[in-house]
């Protein structure tokens, strides 16, 4: 008989590798094929907006294939939620016929406050009918999860009188509520 730390060890590495021996199912492509005359759409809110990861993503494409004539469009707006992005879906995505759309909502849509079941339904409504509204045009959505929030900076600049939010109050675990919209964007994927 093994002894229990061994025995734990030994069925715990076969549940590990339990998905090697069962055949597996066709993979699902997670490239970005863009190709010359393709259109990717950034939409989100203060994140998306600030055009950072919208660059870098940019930057790869025009590094790695300057032949390609890819358009990209920033529909980031800051302060946006999913129902202000379902709001102006047609002018900022739909006419530009994109071939993948990237959605970064969420940071607003929590209302930095701590969860709160009605105001997480809400957004998951919202997100869900902009994640259709997207299928519906022919695009593939890319569901971002929501960035970090910066609580020990926003209450280190309380004091500063030009600093906008000073009046403004903050969960202080913002961050686990947008990790769990975040999860509920991941689990999104294959609806998308």
């Amino acid at each position: 008989m093994l002894p229990s730390l061994l025995r734990s060890f030994v069925l715990r590495v076969g549940l590990a590798l339990l998905p090697a021996l069962l055949p597996a199912a066709a993979p699902r492509s997670t490239a970005l094929e863009l190709r010359d005359g393709d259109t990717l759409v950034f939409l989100g809110d203060s994140i998306t907006h600030q055009c950072l990861y919208t660059q870098y993503l940019e930057n790869f494409f025009f590094t790695r294939y300057p032949e390609r004539r890819i358009r990209f469009h920033n529909a980031g707006i800051s302060g946006d939620r999913a129902a202000d992005a379902l709001a102006r879906f047609d002018a900022d995505v739909a006419a530009h016929r994109p071939k993948y759309v990237t959605v970064l909502l969420g940071m607003n849509d929590g209302q930095y406050e701590d969860f709160k079941a009605e105001t997480f339904a809400r957004y998951a409504a919202e997100m869900g009918r902009l994640l259709d509204r997207i299928r519906e045009i022919g695009a593939t959505a890319i569901v971002l999860s929501p960035t970090i929030f910066e609580y020990p900076v926003v209450e280190a600049r309380k004091d500063d009188p030009t600093f906008r939010f000073r009046e403004r109050s903050f969960a202080p675990n913002y961050n686990a509520v947008m990790a769990y919209y975040g999860a509920w964007g991941r689990d999104q994927a294959p609806r998308a």
